[in-house]
């Protein structure tokens, strides 16, 4: 939990930014990003992430890329904690190799923006005109193309499906 969870029960996006942090640790020890033995009185723990100015231990052994990320994950002011976009852009996640220019030389990061960026012919940063000349967002105009191309989907009946009542 963030300390903003904690204090606040806040859960907006540096919340997710702290347990972002918390996550990379725990792949790269193994082990939960506090230091928390068996049978620790998990109050006290709250009041550390809430209260203290302590921080999740840092790897000693992981590059000085990697400490700066996280330390920059671990801000205990949510307002100064880095964004998902600037964490993109740090260079322990973005690479020279993992960037690539677009139209205007832009370098942006290969890395998905939406559910839709997975399929890898739509670019959902791209707006386009439509029929009636209107420009719409890449994403909305994928969506209504599934849905008059195919029409919506007949859930009423289906293998599989179990109808609960």
């Amino acid at each position: 939990m963030s300390p903003e969870s904690v204090n606040d029960n806040e859960y907006e996006s540096p919340a997710d930014i702290w347990a972002l942090g918390c996550a990379v640790v725990e792949m790269f020890t193994g082990k939960p990003a506090w230091n928390v033995k068996s049978g620790t009185n998990m109050w006290s723990l709250l009041i550390r992430i809430g209260v203290s100015e302590e921080i999740p231990i840092v790897p000693e052994d992981l590059s000085e890329q990697g400490k700066d990320f996280l330390r920059k994950c671990f801000v205990k002011d949510p307002r100064e904690r880095w964004t998902a976009e600037m964490l993109l852009n740090h260079p322990f996640l973005a690479g020279e190799d993992d960037r690539v220019l677009v139209h205007d030389e832009k370098v942006v990061p290969k890395s998905p923006r939406s559910n839709l960026d997975f399929f890898p012919d739509w670019d959902s940063t791209s707006t386009v005109t439509d029929s009636t000349s209107t420009t719409v967002s890449l994403p909305e105009e994928r969506v209504r193309r599934l849905v008059a191309e195919q029409g919506p989907p007949d859930w009423s009946e289906w293998e599989g499906w179990t109808s609960v009542r």
